[in-house]
C-alpha cells in the first residue's frame, strides 16, 4: 500500500500533551494509526485501534523528552500504508 498521507503538523504541546494534525488521505481510507519513537523504546503504535479523525492527542508524553511521530493510514481491507513525513517535538520542562 502506497503512502496517503500527504501533510501533518504539530498543533499544540504543552508540557503534558503533544496535539499533531494530518491532511485527510486520498483515496478515503477506513482510518489512521499514529505512532510514537523515542530514543529508549522504539516506535509504539499509541493508537490500539486505528482512528477516523484527522487529529490525535498524545496524553502520555514526558516533559523534556524528545519524541518523534508518524502516521500511517488504513484501508477498509485493514492494509497499513506506508510511514508519513517524520515529526520531531520537544516537550517543555
Amino acid at each position: 500500500m502506497r503512502r496517503f498521507i500527504s501533510r501533518h503538523h504539530v498543533e499544540h504541546v504543552t508540557y503534558r500533551s503533544v496535539t499533531i494534525s494530518w491532511t485527510p488521505a486520498k483515496p478515503e481510507v477506513a482510518g489512521y494509526n499514529v505512532y510514537r519513537d523515542w530514543q529508549f523504546s522504539g516506535p509504539a503504535r499509541l493508537t490500539p485501534q486505528i482512528v477516523q479523525e484527522t487529529q490525535f492527542v498524545d496524553k502520555m508524553a514526558i516533559t523534556g523528552h524528545t519524541y518523534t511521530y508518524y502516521v500511517t493510514s488504513v484501508n477498509a481491507a485493514g492494509l497499513e500504508s506506508k510511514p508519513s513525513e517524520i515529526i520531531t517535538v520537544v516537550v517543555p520542562k
